[in-house]
């Protein structure tokens, strides 16, 4: 075949140059280089490979397919396929033998062999993952930025095309730029505003935990499987799709739009009018009464059972927070973390909570809502035999596949949302990011990344829904695999250094309205640097979702040494007059 291949479609034209081992996608004056490369890695070893040469060209339906074989290390045999769309490209990588997936990586290769323009990047780069140094050849960077669409702490969406990024469902504090907002996130990037980077997977085959950009020598992605995918004929990798686009939303609602209309993802419940009504949580003021009491200050209340914030998640508190915020009208209430014996089996610790039913009846006579915090993942409280089995070194983990911790979780949740239970509203999710990752987990059942996730997800859901039809699952899983799990999407905690919140939170409900524009979004309320950082969130919350307050008599801070604020009785009557007009403006709620 021809040295040269081109292919024009509507949105693009593709060239793959044999020769060089490089494709080029143009649309208009703009140039993506993409190296004719991929690697999918086992935990015996790199794949490394030869040249990549043009096998076939096909017709399929309205797409053209190419189909590019290399040798392996790892393989019997190895393809890259190619699919060419109209708007967008798909690439995927087959391979046949056996062996159990680590990585598998795109547009970059350790390649046993090369005599083309893309070993000008090559350089020997030391894997962390595997104890070699091996010779690294990348994509040719000739983009500038990297738009990264997992909301961070630092506020640092887009860096230049020559750091490395990671998009996460084990979100982490640490070199991931403090990603836990959003877990799983949206997994994509955008190049250069012009060109859009997203997996595309068939439902069940969500089996990674990180997306990386990499860059090093040149640039590509990678996918880590963490060898919980075991090969033993013919696998096909996710695709990878490549779209042009005029924008960072553009691109990112295009790839939402093609994972919907092909049905990659599911279609998301219709929420219950009464969720859009303004919200109260206690967890703001369960850390301002540890604070105080840490400080030795005199408190309205007891001392707590347990130190810290969770110790004030009492019956006594809860009530006297509610007496405290007077006549502002919320319609929901979320009893947050310290309620339940158990992060992640719901079960009221009947020594803070003796009446937990009747609380819940009083506010629901008065026409509240309430939610219930739970999460998912951690072990505290919990039977280890109900943990995944791990090597040593690895953190513990509930094991939403173990047929005993499943059978305890459903009749918990039975318990708590039905109306012969406590007869609560929902549950508010927390710690999805919590998700094991790494080798060495044994799950019960051969699950793992986001299909995982989502199957523990869908048990609580299901579960819920089954013991009350408009029971509201919360939770801050951004992503458009889970959006039949997630009634209400929440922005997370506001960690952040400077006084003016407002960009930061305004970024996760944008991505968030990406994701599903129909979602209500819970704007959270904690923490602060400042009293007037708060109050400006306050007046802005109604802008991008529903107002949410967490404290009532003073400011709870994200810098431990910043001595308390009072919350004013002024400042209650503000947001009183916030929460009235929004109101006013929602007539279905």
């Amino acid at each position: 075949m021809s040295e040269m291949l081109v292919h024009r479609a509507d949105a693009y034209t593709l060239t793959f140059d044999q020769q060089a081992q490089l494709f080029r996608v143009n649309q208009g004056s703009q140039v993506l280089t993409l190296a004719c490369q991929g690697m999918v890695s086992t935990l015996e070893g790199i794949d490394t490979g030869t040249e990549w040469r043009l096998a076939a060209v096909r017709e399929a339906g309205d797409a053209v397919l190419w189909r590019l074989v290399a040798d392996s290390s790892c393989w019997q045999r190895k393809a890259l396929l190619v699919e060419l769309r109209a708007r967008d490209i798909r690439f995927r990588i087959h391979v046949q033998g056996n062996g159990a997936i680590d990585r598998v990586t795109f547009f970059a290769g350790v390649p046993t062999t090369f005599t083309n323009e893309a070993s000008a990047t090559m350089r020997t780069l030391a894997w962390a993952t595997h104890p070699i140094t091996c010779a690294w050849v990348g994509s040719p960077i000739n983009h500038r930025q990297v738009f990264n669409s997992q909301p961070n702490a630092y506020e640092e969406q887009s860096l230049p095309a020559t750091c490395g990024q990671r998009i996460t469902s084990a979100t982490t504090f640490g070199p991931e730029r403090f990603n836990t907002f959003f877990a799983p996130p949206l997994f994509a990037y955008v190049l250069d505003e012009r060109f859009c980077l997203g997996i595309a997977a068939e439902p069940g085959e969500n089996r990674y935990t990180h997306f990386d950009y990499l860059s090093a020598a040149g640039w590509g992605c990678e996918l880590h499987y963490d060898g919980m995918t075991r090969v033993d004929g013919e696998w096909t990798s996710p695709a990878l799709r490549v779209a042009p686009c005029d924008s960072i939303d553009d691109g990112l609602r295009a790839y939402v739009t093609a994972l919907q209309a092909e049905g990659l993802t599911p279609r998301p419940p219709r929420s219950p009018a009464w969720v859009w009504k303004p919200m109260v949580c206690g967890w703001g003021q369960q850390t301002v009464w540890a604070k105080m009491a840490e400080q030795g200050e005199s408190l309205p209340l007891g001392s707590p059972l347990t130190p810290g914030a969770p110790g004030f998640c009492t019956q006594d508190a809860y009530t006297l927070f509610l007496h405290l915020l007077g006549d502002l009208p919320y319609g929901t209430v979320t009893v947050d973390m310290g309620w339940s014996t158990c992060m992640t089996i719901p079960q009221p610790d009947m020594t803070r909570w003796p009446d937990l039913k009747g609380f819940i009846a009083d506010l629901h006579a008065r026409g509240k809502r309430v939610m219930l915090w739970l999460a998912t993942w951690n072990p505290e409280g919990l039977d280890p035999a109900l943990c995944i089995p791990h090597a040593p070194g690895l953190a513990d983990c509930a094991d939403p596949t173990n047929s005993e911790f499943r059978r305890r979780l459903r009749e918990a949740i039975h318990q708590a949302i039905s109306p012969e239970g406590l007869d609560a509203d929902g549950f508010k999710l927390d710690f999805t990011g919590d998700l094991p990752r790494g080798r060495g987990y044994q799950p019960a059942e051969n699950l793992w990344g986001m299909e995982l996730l989502h199957e523990y997800i869908q048990l609580i859901a299901s579960t819920m829904r089954d013991a009350k039809a408009e029971a509201v699952l919360e939770t801050h899983c951004a992503n458009p695999y889970f959006v039949d799990v997630t009634d209400m999407l929440r922005l997370n905690d506001i960690f952040c250094t400077h006084e003016d919140v407002r960009p930061m939170m305004a970024f996760r409900a944008r991505i968030a309205r990406l994701v599903n524009p129909h979602w209500p979004i819970d704007t959270d309320n904690d923490p602060f640097i400042s009293r007037q950082a708060w109050l400006e969130y306050m007046r802005f919350q109604p802008t991008i979702g529903i107002p949410s307050l967490y404290t009532a008599t003073h400011m709870s801070f994200s810098l431990p040494a910043t001595p308390l604020e009072v919350v004013t009785p002024e400042d209650l009557q503000e947001i009183k007059g916030i929460w009235v007009e929004w109101l006013e403006r929602r007539h279905d709620c």
